[in-house]
């Protein structure tokens, strides 16, 4: 290996070795390296050894045809260095620049390499250049242009972008500040650039305006022009440079966006629906007027303040707003959902929810967004609909005709029963809702089912009206009738309408066999028809005549409008004129008419077209309708005191559905069991009438229900009290179109009252048997004493023993008679009614009178005293004698027999235009438990007295009948009775 040469000094040895830049040495002809400086072996990473090892090749990684290149590039460029990538011991390369001077020792040539690292500064360089690319490159992208201006030569740089910005021709010089650039702006904007520039050459300042710039096509674009000034280092302002931005689109979509945000708000702050934003733990964030108007709080500020939490403050179930978000979560296209809100004074509603979560990037819910609308009165309308549906099913049912009707998809909407038997259509069919199995089975029943088929298609596709007449192959006739199904401006099927005319087309036929000419049946119908050409009249029959009290010539030749009522004249006209240009319009419509007097007529008009002696005509049928609307008027008051009667009737009936679900109540079940309609109505029935969890074993409307039969059973109603109530039910069958039990109505009957005078006809049995067994035993004992006095000749005993038997008498005749007056007494009320009968005078003294001879041997008998004051103003009373007797008879029984010693008053007193007669004892009294309950049948507070407990309700009905009124007074036991009786003065 070579060594170092001899003439390296000790001087140059040091600069050699301690110098910071890099030093090789090499050998010139086989590129061996013979030393390095200490900069060297720290830069390549090598020790000495090492690098003396090496040839240049070893670290010059340049392959030869790149080096070769470079030396070309290196002559061509007039530099005495090369760029090459040298290799370090660590594996990086770096980038050097290479100065190399060949040294010639004893004629040997060296050659010495200094090593300049220009890697940062190549990096730097191509990041330049990279970024002059991105520059121009984002300057197109963005539409931004740059320029620079020297302020004391005037010399002006434009970018290429800011040429086409302007749209100036790149071939010329752009246009300097002192000549040409004014022309490129509005006179306002060069005054705010002027301006500007002078305030930035002067201070320093930079600017920011928005310009208008006009190009030379005369178009006006708007830019954004920023500006900054360039100091030297003595501080003087040298250069101005900036850029300029078309921002005209920007501009005319930020227009835009403020339209649309003004837009959006006033649609926000406007809207009808409550519109709202929340967070996901249930903060409102954001809502319009309309939603704090719907929850009652004065304003959407209002409820951003006092809504802490829309779950808990909003929602009548707190867990709700949880499990709609549950449920959108599992569900993503699920939005719609109906709740009940709570307001903030306390009242609630329901509210149509339309949600839409909101979620960022990664799918995390960020807010909720949703519109609320108060669906409380369509719920209640659609409770009501529900109640006309029920309603109008039955007037379906009702009517004469067959009702069907079909929706656009073929499917059976409905069928009333009419229409089932009119076209003898089996269950199995009906059940299929399908119009086609519908149609398959009809038309074997026509004689003409192609044109039949032919008509029903054609009428599907249209909106028309359509009537016409069917013929059966087994002789029938039906007259249909087909209206599209409308709702709103919506066609969803058709109604189809079926009566069956069989009879009246045979008497059509009759008619027409018996008449020889068509216009003798024109004359005798019973519509008019007209014919009229240019709204002139140019025939009319007889009955148009009869109808408006005119002659035919005082008519014919006249514009029909003349006769038309004011009000109808323009659509009569309307209507009129659309026909006549072959306007699809409905034929049947109703108007009125003038008659002669200027009276109207209320008629329905049925016109045509037609063709009239060779021209474009229309014919009317007229028909009088002042009797159908008068028989409308009828039903409808008909149906009001249907309402009317179903309200007050003294039953309860109540409609139960299937499910066993009251649709409907009357107020008499209201009252019965004190449950409020809007309560009981959507309630379960057993839930109501027997407080249980499930239907009633012995239920009569399920047994109504199966057999389609009315049921009458025996039950009881559980009262809002807790009481129970006896009734006698009966339920009848609902069916729906197909003959199948849809629910049932369900009348009950109280039989409270029957019961308890079943309870008292059983007592009164037990105690008249009881009664009777012993009057009866001592009759035959006295016959016994009697017969045995007879044989002895014993006369006191035979009077005694007769006594007995005559006293028993009377008490079982009494009883009997009492039983016997009861049990007529309805009979006497209704006899009193319908005969009308003339009430006579009675007089109470002379009736007194005889009542007081059948009690005189019991008043002797108790040693009972009895006074008796009758004055003469008060002895006249409006009563038949019969019935005062029976009156009386009882008071004074009733006081006798509850009265063991001391005495019995009667007083009449005049008291205006009634007599009161005072019937007072000093008896057992009666307790006050006891004194409401003295006039019902059957009742006696004494259990063991004798007698059937009817006396005082026969009283209590006689007077009653007579318009009067009985009451009874008692201070309490054993301190006597007094019975008051009011009757109208004769």
């Amino acid at each position: 290996m070579d060594q170092s040469p001899d003439m390296i000094s000790d001087s140059f040895e040091s600069f050699f070795r301690k110098h910071d830049a890099v030093f090789l040495l090499m050998n010139g002809e086989t590129g061996q390296l013979i030393d390095a400086n200490d900069a060297a072996l720290r830069f390549y990473g090598y020790s000495l050894q090492q690098i003396k090892s090496m040839k240049i090749g070893d670290i010059n990684k340049l392959p030869p045809e790149e080096l070769d290149a470079e030396r070309q590039r290196a002559v061509k460029e007039e530099r005495k260095y090369f760029i090459v990538p040298h290799l370090l011991a660590n594996g990086e390369f770096r980038t050097v620049e290479v100065h190399t001077t060949p040294i010639v020792v004893r004629n040997k040539t060296y050659l010495f390499s200094v090593i300049h690292d220009i890697t940062g500064r190549k990096f730097a360089e191509e990041t330049l250049m990279e970024s002059g690319r991105l520059l121009n490159e984002a300057q197109q992208i963005a539409h931004i242009g740059s320029w620079s201006w020297i302020v004391a030569t005037d010399e002006v740089r434009w970018s290429k972008e800011l040429y086409e910005i302007v749209g100036r021709d790149t071939q010329l010089p752009p246009p300097t500040y002192a000549g040409g650039l004014a022309s490129c702006y509005t006179k306002k904007s060069w005054r705010l650039l002027s301006q500007a520039v002078q305030v930035a050459v002067t201070n320093g300042t930079s600017y920011e305006l928005e310009l208008d710039v006009v190009r030379p096509d005369g178009k006006i674009i708007t830019t954004n022009a920023k500006g900054r000034a360039l100091k030297d280092k003595s501080g003087r302002i040298v250069r101005l440079y900036g850029t300029v931005q078309d921002i005209t689109e920007r501009k005319l979509a930020e227009k835009v966006l403020f339209e649309s945000e003004e837009k959006y708000r006033r649609l926000f702050d406007n809207a009808i629906l409550g519109i709202f934003q929340s967070t996901p733990e249930g903060k409102a964030l954001s809502v319009n007027y309309a939603f704090a108007r719907m929850f009652g709080y004065d304003s959407p500020e209002d409820v951003i303040k006092n809504i802490r939490n829309v779950a808990a403050d909003l929602f009548v179930d707190p867990n709700r707003r949880t499990e709609i978000l549950q449920l959108m979560e599992e569900n993503p296209d699920l939005r719609t959902f109906e709740n009940v809100y709570r307001r903030k004074d306390g009242s609630s509603f329901i509210g149509n929810l339309n949600v839409i979560p909101v979620r960022d990037f990664d799918g995390s819910l960020i807010r909720v967004e949703g519109i609320i609308e108060d669906i409380t009165e369509r719920k209640k309308a659609e409770k009501d609909l529900r109640q006309i549906e029920i309603k109008l099913q039955a007037v379906l049912e009702s009517t004469a005709d067959g009702i069907l009707a079909v929706d656009n998809k073929g499917k059976v909407i409905n069928a009333n029963q009419r229409f089932i038997n009119l076209w003898r259509i089996p269950k199995s069919i009906m059940k299929s809702k399908d119009d086609n199995v519908l149609l398959g089975f009809v038309l074997k029943q026509l004689i003409d089912p192609d044109a039949f088929l032919k008509k029903v298609k054609f009428l599907y596709g249209t909106d028309k009206e359509d009537m016409d007449t069917l013929y059966f192959k087994d002789g029938r006739i039906f007259e249909r009738f087909s209206s599209p199904l409308m709702m709103e401006k919506n066609i969803p099927g058709r109604v189809w309408s079926f009566r069956d005319i069989t009879e009246r087309k045979k008497n059509e036929e009759r008619l027409k066999a018996s008449e020889k000419k068509y216009s003798n049946l024109v004359e005798k119908g019973n519509d008019g028809i007209i014919i009229m050409q240019d709204n002139i009249l140019k025939y009319l029959n007889s009955i148009v005549c009869r109808m408006t009290g005119f002659k035919r010539e005082e008519l014919i030749g006249k514009p029909f409008i003349n006769y038309v009522s004011p009000e109808y004249k323009k659509i009569v006209i309307e209507r009129y004129g659309k026909r006549l240009k072959g306007y699809d319009i409905p034929n049947i419509y109703e108007i009125a008419i003038l008659a002669k007097g200027g009276r109207k007529t209320l008629v329905e008009i049925n016109a045509n077209q037609i063709e009239y002696e060779g021209k474009p005509a229309s014919m009317a049928i007229i028909r009088d309708i002042t009797e159908r609307k008068r028989m409308e008027k009828i039903l409808v008051e008909s149906e009001e005191r249907y309402r009317t009667l179903i309200e007050n009737i003294n039953l309860g009936i109540t409609l139960i559905d299937k499910n066993y679900k009251i649709v409907m109540v009357n107020s008499e079940f209201c009252r019965r069991t004190g449950i409020p309609k809007e309560k009981a109505e959507g309630m379960l029935c057993y839930k109501i009438c027997a407080n249980g969890d499930s239907v009633c074993p012995d239920c009569p409307g399920t047994k109504t229900m199966a057999s389609k039969k009315v049921v009458k059973a025996e039950s009881e109603y559980l009262s809002y009290d807790g009481s129970r109530v006896p009734v006698i039910i009966h339920t009848f069958p609902v069916l729906d179109p197909n003959n199948e039990a849809k629910a049932f109505i369900e009348i009950s009957e109280d039989i409270s009252e029957y019961k308890k005078v079943e309870k008292a006809k059983k007592n009164l049995i037990r105690d008249l048997s009881h009664g009777l067994k012993t009057p009866v035993s001592m009759i035959e004992m006295s016959l016994g004493i009697i017969q045995n006095s007879m044989e002895s000749g014993d006369k006191e005993s035979l009077i005694k023993a007769k006594r007995i038997a005559e006293d028993n008498i009377k008490k079982v005749r009494r009883d009997i008679n009492g039983i016997l007056n009861e049990f007529s007494m309805e009979m006497k009320k209704e006899a009193l009614i319908k005969s009308k009968r003339v009430i006579k005078k009675a007089s109470l003294k002379t009736t007194m009178k005889d009542a007081v001879k059948n009690i005189k041997s019991c008043l002797k008998s108790k040693d009972l005293k009895l006074s008796i004051l009758i004055p003469p103003n008060a002895d006249k009373i409006k009563i038949n004698n019969n019935d005062l007797r029976i009156l009386l008879n009882n008071l004074l029984d009733n006081a006798i027999k509850f009265t063991y010693k001391g005495k019995i008053s009667v007083i009449s007193i005049l008291r205006g235009k009634m007599i009161d007669i005072k019937v007072k004892d000093t008896g057992c009294g009666i307790s006050a438990r006891d004194i409401n309950r003295v006039f019902d049948k059957f009742y006696k507070h004494h259990a063991a007295t004798d007698g059937t407990g009817l006396g005082l309700s026969i009283c209590k009905e006689l007077v009653e009948m007579y318009h009067g009124k009985i009451s009874i007074y008692s201070e309490g036991l054993r301190k006597g009775a007094t019975v008051v009786v009011s009757l109208p003065k004769a």
